[in-house]
């Protein structure tokens, strides 16, 4: 069935808002019993020694020491299944120490032999942590302009217990590998970037298509500074909003350039198949397919997206540091699967499914909904946490029917072994992100699609279970 026909049944009858059956909550392998010691701060202590400076203010010299302490511990616990991530996270600290601006780090370590600097961990991991058997999935450090130092609450670790099921785990990305990607443009950002340089540089230039286009983002600038619906916002979602429309303006002119034409054609296609405009029309809402196109969608194997490219381009023609956090917020951030726990307030309290992490957001569509439902989302974090640590939901929440948080995640595992051979979606993170294909969650949301509220939108089924949605070919009616 093509999907012009399918559009014509997207209206149906409204299903009962009521019947959401809560999970059995997830330990991890945890042991009931809550664990005191910080792994953060056992990291610290390990990392510290290496510099030269212990307040150091490089966030690369810091990140490279958290790394090598992740590395140092999971070998001293003879950790085999972490051996393959450690070498690669090894090979990643001995290139950014040999990269371009390697020499200006080798003086802020007192070991610039990495593998001599690990086996000193190792030993000091043996010595002083010897009953910790956690396992170090990924240790990131997060700088804070607000702090004494780069080790002042900013080591985020993601681990787990020997045994524990590891996909359950965010794959946060491994730290050193991250803040060279965003210091290093990736090829696809150069090549734009080298593209836009030549054409500065042609001497013959069509004086009408640029005073159009300077006309055009003159205006669009305008339009974005007074642009009267972002005073009626919360300050936080109107930030999150500003920051979106810049990144409009500059992936317009991008997606233009010939080394963009990937990017052009699948959105072409996408928005004549889609029209994701909101219901009636399409499931598909504003906020959902610009952050699917702009962050998740990518090429093969690449991470690089859209907006990667636009903040590289960002960056090169008017550095502003704050706008480029927010805009890598926006790029780092996914849809994900929250199980409702509650309404406190004007904030709500969720589960992420499959991670059993818990968070709090307010939803500035106006829904709150009810304990027990499946969010289908985008959460962003909040953008100046000193200010208000409450989440945002991006995107107008989808509400999925008849699928418990069981069902959902029994589904995942499903899906992240069924694709995970083809090196795209290896955990959680990656699936929600990039789905084994590039259309896999828009084409899931078009085809769960059961009804709508302004608030809200109503889902049915799941990704791998065609039979269950509503707008499926295979679709089963009762």
């Amino acid at each position: 069935m093509s999907k012009k026909k399918r559009k014509k049944n997207t209206k149906v009858k409204s299903a009962p808002h009521g019947g959401f059956t809560t999970a059995e909550r997830h330990t991890h392998g945890l042991p009931h019993t809550s664990v005191v010691d910080k792994m953060s701060e056992k990291l610290e202590s390990m990392a510290m020694p290496l510099l030269v400076q212990e307040t150091s203010q490089n966030p690369i010299v810091v990140q490279v020491a958290v790394s090598l302490a992740q590395i140092a511990w999971n070998r001293a616990n003879e950790d085999p299944e972490k051996q393959e991530t450690e070498a690669a996270l090894l090979k990643a600290v001995k290139q950014t120490l040999h990269s371009g601006f390697g020499h200006l780090l080798q003086n802020e370590f007192r070991q610039t032999d990495v593998d001599v600097a690990v086996s000193q961990m190792i030993r000091y991991k043996k010595k002083h942590f010897a009953d910790d058997r956690r396992k170090i999935i990924a240790a990131m450090v997060q700088p804070d302009e607000n702090a004494d130092s780069d080790f002042d609450s900013k080591i985020k670790v993601h681990w787990t217990y020997p045994g524990a099921e590891q996909m359950r785990q965010t794959a946060a990305p491994l730290g050193v590998i991250d803040l060279a990607k965003r210091l290093e443009s990736g090829p696809l950002a150069q090549k734009v970037a080298d593209e836009l340089l030549r054409f500065r540089q042609n001497k013959t230039v069509d004086l009408a298509a640029w005073k159009a286009g300077k006309l055009n983002a003159a205006d669009y600038q305008t339009e974005i500074a007074k642009n009267k619906d972002l005073s009626s916002l919360k300050w936080d979602h109107a930030i999150y909003m500003y920051v979106q429309n810049q990144i409009s303006v500059i992936a317009e002119q991008i997606l233009m350039l010939p080394k963009m034409s990937w990017f052009y054609d699948i959105l072409t296609k996408a928005e004549n198949e889609y029209t994701p405009t909101g219901p009636p029309m399409s499931p598909l809402t504003g906020t959902f397919y610009f952050c699917w196109s702009m962050f998740d969608l990518c090429k093969g194997a690449s991470t690089e997206t859209v907006a990667s490219v636009a903040a590289a381009i960002y960056e090169s023609i008017a550095p502003d540091p704050d706008m480029l956090r927010i805009m890598r917020i926006f790029h780092t951030s996914r849809m994900g699967l929250y199980e409702h726990m509650g309404v406190s307030g004007d904030t709500i309290k969720f589960r992420e499914l499959f991670l059993d992490t818990e968070l709090t957001a307010r939803c500035p569509s106006g829904y709150n909904g009810r304990k027990g439902e499946i969010w289908y989302a985008r959460i962003l974090p909040p953008p100046y946490p000193e200010k208000d640590d409450a989440h945002v939901v991006f995107t107008t929440p989808y509400v999925v029917l008849d699928a418990s948080a069981a069902e959902w995640e029994t589904c995942i595992s499903s899906e992240i072994h069924r694709t995970q051979g083809a090196g795209r979606c290896v955990n959680y993170d990656t699936y929600m992100k990039y789905g084994p294909g590039f259309l896999y969650w828009p084409e899931y949301v078009f085809e769960a699609y059961l009804n709508h509220t302004p608030e809200m939108i109503l889902l049915k089924g799941l990704p791998n279970q065609p039979q269950s949605r509503p707008h499926s070919p295979e679709y089963k009616r009762e």
